[in-house]
Formats: structure tokens, sequence, C-alpha cells
């Protein structure tokens, strides 16, 4: 099977070998990412060796065709959108090939400037980046037909050309294409080169496309057409993924051009004609636009498979963006999840903190016990040695001294070991229960309360004593640890007393609760007794008026013959139902 540059595969045929199981040995062997896709946009043509023939049906047998042609030619037959926007090597590389061979065989007329500009970026794709020293002239002067079309031979000399595709080659630059091709790791050349040869290809074939519109359009020659008086009557009816040219050869000039989406129908006449006919949103109306030619049936069939591609490039694009859309979803669905965790993580944390900070208020340490007993160890020492020392320091001075010395040294130990202590709150209002700050700051208060009074009562009574034994500093100094021990059994007690306050408080409100149900229980029974008096005195009284009347009924009767009494109604029956009664009370 032969490519465009005159490369070929060889493949294992047998006489059941089919044109359809010979493209999908083509698409293994090619190397396509999407073989699926790839059998699509490929077949296989019949070839003289000069000229690309009809293209062979995918039913037809291979061998047969193999025999009646000079050699069969594997290429693309639709030109979609898709193929010139693909990263897939194989399919930029067959669409460079089919570029190239146009370009080359003068399938698209291109100005000299343009060929040159082609031609380069070719040498570019065979040879890398424009060298001096190699690139010299007559390096491809035996082989620029491969480059340059003949036309543009015939009218310039060859080395000229040559010159000229030199100065178009030293002027390329890929990173216009890509910008991370120079940026490619150096410890992977081959990959670099790949895909730099890979963006030089993609540049061939955008060059190419800007150019021209006849690229990828496969094109058949009319004898006749029935619409434009204007125009001649051969013409070239050329068939693209965007919908039908109309050219005028031979400079293949665009005169018409038809979207597909604008065209209502087409069809054909076999070896007589092709039609087709625009919708009338689209300027059409009943006229026909018709065009004699002998391949009609192959037109119509690849406007067909142009339409079919395109609806499964649109289902395609659909299911892709579908699915770009639940991946997006999902990534947006975990990266929530993962913000709510977090944010829970962070409350739990501070909840974590608020909760130890409290308990670390809260809590007496042990500490501030063994600094009370130090100080109480080291008030007594020194009352033995002032004592001893100086008989004519006075007690209250020293109880003084003690005293400010002990609740300076307790503070350094408290502010050592314990936080600064809160702002005083004000006292709690009473019903509702104190919070653990306002606890620990009326206790403090308390406790230094009792210490000052203790410690003052104590200077009152020793100010008249300027001479004391040992024994009576002593009992000074028993008398001050004694208030200290008064002053935390009365926290003790108060921190009691608000415990059992907070139980009085529950079992009140309790108590109101359950005096509360029984009340409305005691109402609801009041309510059925009066129900049922009221309703036993209407009915005595309503049995009273109907014997009444039904009395003064039988007395008239009996007396003139007069005309007798209408019925009572209704509702002043005795013999009511249910319903009746309940509306009576209700009047």
């Amino acid at each position: 099977m032969h490519l465009l540059d005159n490369y070929f595969k060889t493949l294992l045929c047998t006489e059941t070998t089919t044109a359809d199981d010979v493209i999908d040995m083509m698409v293994r062997k090619l190397g396509f990412e999407d073989g699926k896709k790839a059998k699509r946009y490929f077949a296989l043509y019949e070839s003289n060796g000069v000229s690309i023939g009809k293209q062979i049906a995918v039913s037809d047998l291979i061998l047969p065709v193999q025999e009646r042609c000079s050699k069969i030619v594997f290429k693309i037959k639709l030109f979609m959108h898709s193929l010139f926007s693909t990263s897939d090597q194989a399919v930029v590389r067959m669409t460079y090939i089919q570029a190239v061979h146009a370009v080359v065989s003068e399938g698209i007329q291109v100005s000299k400037d343009k060929a040159c500009e082609l031609a380069a970026i070719q040498l570019a794709v065979r040879f890398g980046d424009h060298d001096p020293d190699i690139h010299l002239s007559g390096f491809i002067t035996d082989r620029i037909f491969e480059y340059v079309p003949r036309a543009v031979l015939r009218e310039n000399r060859a080395d000229a050309i040559e010159s000229e595709v030199y100065r178009f080659h030293q002027m390329l630059d890929i990173s216009e294409y890509d910008d991370e091709i120079g940026n490619a790791d150096d410890d992977f050349p081959l990959e670099a080169e790949n895909r730099r040869k890979t963006e030089f290809m993609k540049c061939y074939v955008a060059t190419l496309r800007e150019y021209s519109c006849c690229f990828g359009a496969a094109r058949f020659s009319v004898t006749k057409q029935y619409f434009w008086p204007k125009l001649p009557n051969k013409l070239i009816v050329a068939i693209t993924y965007g919908g039908i040219l109309i050219l005028k050869p031979p400079r293949m000039n665009l005169m018409k051009e038809y979207k597909l989406k604008m065209i209502y129908r087409w069809g054909f006449k076999p070896k007589v004609n092709f039609y087709f006919q625009l919708k009338k949103q689209s300027g059409g109306g009943e006229d026909v636009f018709t065009f004699e030619t002998e391949e009609g049936r192959i037109i119509s069939d690849l406007l067909t498979e142009y339409a079919i591609a395109l609806v499964a490039e649109i289902k395609d694009s659909a299911k892709k963006k579908k699915e770009n859309s639940r991946r997006q979803k999902e990534k947006a669905a975990a990266r929530r999840a993962k913000e709510e965790k977090e944010a829970e993580e962070r409350e739990k944390e501070k909840e974590r903190e608020k909760e130890s900070q409290v308990a670390e208020e809260l809590k007496v340490p042990v500490a501030v016990d063994i600094m009370v007993k130090k100080d109480i160890e080291s008030a007594s020492q020194s009352s033995r040695r002032s004592s001893v020392a100086s008989s004519s320091t006075s007690p209250a001075r020293r109880l003084s001294r003690l005293s400010v010395s002990s609740i300076a040294s307790r503070g350094s130990h408290r502010s050592e070991s314990l936080p600064p202590p809160p702002v005083p709150a004000p006292p709690p209002s009473p019903g509702l229960s104190p919070t653990p700050e306002s606890k620990k700051t009326f206790i403090e208060k308390d406790s230094i309360r009792l210490i000052a009074e203790a410690t003052e009562n104590e200077q009152k009574e020793t100010s008249n004593e300027s001479k004391e034994s040992k024994n009576d500093d002593e009992a000074l100094a028993a008398t001050k640890i004694a208030a200290l021990f008064k002053g935390y059994a009365l926290r003790r007690d108060l921190l009691s007393m608000e415990d059992d306050m907070a139980a009085v408080q529950l079992q009140a409100a309790f108590r109101g609760y359950m005096v509360r149900a029984e009340i409305v229980k005691a109402l609801e029974g009041e309510n059925t007794n009066m129900r049922r008096a009221i309703r036993k005195s209407l009915s005595s009284q309503v049995e009273a008026i109907t014997s009444a009347a039904a009395q003064d009924v039988s007395e008239d009767s009996d007396g003139d013959g007069g005309p007798p009494l209408p019925p009572l109604p209704p509702r002043f029956s005795s013999d009511m139902d249910a319903e009746e009664a309940s509306a009576f009370e209700a009047d």
C-alpha cells in the first residue's frame, strides 16, 4: 500500500481480503491513536502511477483491484475540521504528505513566493534548522522538483529558486507556532526532534489553508451548468467538509460557495448529472442547481459521507463536553467536601482550644498550695529570727512585712504558672448561674479580703504589745494560718452552695411544668362536665317545649276544628341525631 510521498507498506492479503480489511491493517501499522475515527476518514484509491483515480469501495476484494491498476494509494478521504486540530502525530503526518502532494503536483496553484516559503518549511521538516555550512547552492538543486511546483520552475532558474528557499529557511522561527519547542528537555533529543518536525508539518498545512480554500477539497469536472448564465458551462464542483464550492478553471478561482447547513437536498441521475437545492431561509426556492457529469453518484455519496461524519463529530463533541462537565462537577464536589472537612476540623480545633482554656482557668493549681505552705513556713522562721535579733520590733510591723512578702511571692508564683487573671466581672444577677470567670474572680476577692481582715485584726490586737515572747509570735503565725485555711474553706463552701442553688433552680423549673400540666388537665375536666350539664339542661328544655306545643295542638283540634299548627322544625325535635345536637348546642 503506497502513500503520497512514495513510501509504502507491505501487507499480507488473501483472496477474501477486502478494502475494509486493508484499511484496518494500515491504521494499525501507521500507529493512529484513535483507529476507529481514523478509519472513518481514510480510504483506498486506484492510481496509474501518475494521477489518483477513483475510490475503492470498502466491500471490494483487494487482489483483483491490485491486478487492474498500477498501485493502490492510502490517503485521506474526508478532510474534517478535527484533522487540522489534532495532536495525533500519524494524522498530522498524513495531512502534511497530502498537502505537499497538492502543491508539488499543481493540484493547488501557488505563487512563486508562496511556493518558496512552503518549500523552506518542507526543508526544515526534512533537514532541521538552517545551517550555512551545509545548506549551500547545489544542496537540493537536483531534487528541487520535490519542493517546488514545475510551473514555478518553468518560469525561474533552479538555482535562483534554491537561493530563495534558503532565504525563507533562514527566517523560519518555530517559536511562532509552539513556544514549548525551544524549551524541550535536552535529556530527550529524539523526542524534541520529533516534536519540531510535527510542528513544522502543522505550519505547512496551516500556511496552505490560509492561502487556498481548495486544500482538502475533492474536485469534479462538469461539462454544463443550467443556472448561472454569466458563468462558463465547464466548471469545477469541489466538495469539502464545509459544503460545495464552485470553481472556475484553470486558476481555480472561487465563484460560489454553499455551506452544508444551507443545502436542503442533493442527488444524482446515474451517468447524467448531479443536482442540489437550497433551503428557503438560505435564499433558495424551487430552483435546483444542476450540473451535467458522469460522476454524479460519487459527488452525492461523498457529500452524504461528509454530512454523516459531521453529525458523528457533533455527537462526539457533545459526549466529550458532557464527560468533561461530569469530571469538573466531580472535582468541584471533591474540592467542596475537602473544604467543608477542613472547616469542620478547624471548628473542632477551636472548640478543643476553648475547652482546654476554660479547664485551665477553672482548675486550682497544686503549685498554689505548695507556695502557701512555703509562705507559712517562711513566716514562722522570720518571726523567730525577728524575736531573737530585735526585741524592739513590733509584731504588727513584722506581720505587715510578712503579709506583703507572702502575697507578693504568691502573686509572682501565680503569674509564672497561670495566665493573667481576667477583668473582674459584675456579680451575677439572681436566678442565673454564674460563669466560671465570675466564680473565680469572686472567690479570689473573698479570699484576699478575709486574709486582709485577719491580718488587720491581728495587727490591732498586737499593736500595744511591744515585747512578746516566742510563744506570742507562734500564736500570731498560727492565727494567720488559721485565717488562710478559713478562706479556702469559705471558698469551698461557696462553690458547694452555688451547686446546690443550681439544683434547686432545676427542681423549681420542673415543678412549675408539673403544676401547669395539672392545671390544664383540671381545666379540661371542668369544661367537659360543664358541657355535659348544659347539654342535659337544653335537652330537658327542648322536651318541655315539645310536650307543651303538642298539648296546645291537641286542644285546638278538639275545640273549633281550626287548621293544625305547622310541624316543629327539625332543630326542636327530641329525636335529634348527634350532628343536629351539636349544631343546636352551637346555636
